[in-house]
């Protein structure tokens, strides 16, 4: 009878072989290439991203704020004027190009773009801030407090960044 030991010193050459003998995945065997109409797609689709993200957002602030009835009317009028901004910045979205295929954005283009986002960050930022403040009003000192604080990152970004954020909120 093969000892254990002895029985791994025959299997695992064995398998050590058949990893060094697999063929290492190709350049060609990746994903393919997107489409143009891939990239539209996309395009369209984190038009949209916004838009949810936005209303989910709303949404969330409502339950957490367990609100009267005085505070509802405030933040009906605050849901209203965001969901408007954040369709026309998915309408502006939309409306722009998508990507090309095969080509990169040059700098000049990736500073036209970031000052369209800028500028329409800024109208949505105008046209919600009377509501916002009315409904601000409205908040009990407790219920301020909690919208006062920092939103945590978006999900997806390095466990560091969110690391850091979390220790600063315990102190």
């Amino acid at each position: 009878m093969i000892k254990p030991s002895r029985a791994l010193f025959f299997v695992l050459p064995l398998l050590w072989s058949s990893l060094a003998l697999a063929e290492p995945p190709s350049p060609c065997q990746s994903e393919p290439a997107p489409s143009q109409q891939d990239l539209a797609t996309r395009h369209i689709n984190e038009c949209d991203e916004h838009y949810a993200r936005r209303s989910g957002d709303l949404g969330y602030q409502e339950a957490l704020f367990r609100l009267t009835e005085v505070q509802k009317a405030a933040f009906a009028k605050y849901r209203q004027d965001s969901l408007t901004a954040a369709e026309t910045v998915r309408t502006a979205c939309r409306a722009a190009a998508p990507p090309k295929v095969g080509s990169k954005p040059t700098v000049l283009e990736r500073a036209s773009h970031k000052e369209v986002q800028l500028k329409l960050e800024l109208q949505s930022l105008q046209e919600t801030r009377p509501a916002l403040e009315a409904f601000y009003a409205t908040l009990a000192p407790d219920q301020k407090e909690i919208f006062d604080r920092e939103p945590l990152p978006p999900p997806g970004l390095k466990d560091t960044v969110r690391s850091k954020h979390s220790s600063q909120d315990h102190k």
